[in-house]
């Protein structure tokens, strides 16, 4: 696991580290470094190990603060894989119902399929 953070502090995909690291909660821990694993695979186009890996978060870390990011950066790996915009409208409904408060809820809201007004 140290090898995999050096890794992602090697290749710029983590953000600075903070003096003191005692704001993470340490259960929150990996699925951090599994959402990195994501990432760098998104970032080099293998969108099927980037879902594999964000959904892993999900599974195993549903209720970690990087939870709702892996669902939206699922759903944007299994779109980029696919093409399929519905994909992207029920992710949204889904960050929606599961974490309403998350800011991964908000960002997905243009992906949301519109509704008519009622006549």
């Amino acid at each position: 696991m140290v090898r995999l953070v050096f890794l992602l502090i090697a290749l710029g995909l983590t953000p600075p580290p903070q003096q003191h690291d005692t704001h993470q909660p340490s259960a929150d821990k990996p699925a951090a470094l599994m959402s990195g694993l994501g990432r760098i695979a998104f970032v080099h186009k293998k969108f099927a190990d980037a879902e594999r890996s964000y959904n892993d978060v999900l599974t195993r870390f549903a209720r970690s603060h990087y939870a709702p990011a892996a669902m939206y950066w699922r759903a944007v790996a299994r779109y980029s894989a696919s093409h399929d915009h519905t994909i992207l409208g029920k992710v949204a409904e889904e960050l929606r119902t599961t974490y309403s408060s998350s800011v991964w809820a908000t960002k997905a809201i243009p992906w949301l399929p519109s509704t008519s007004p009622p006549s």
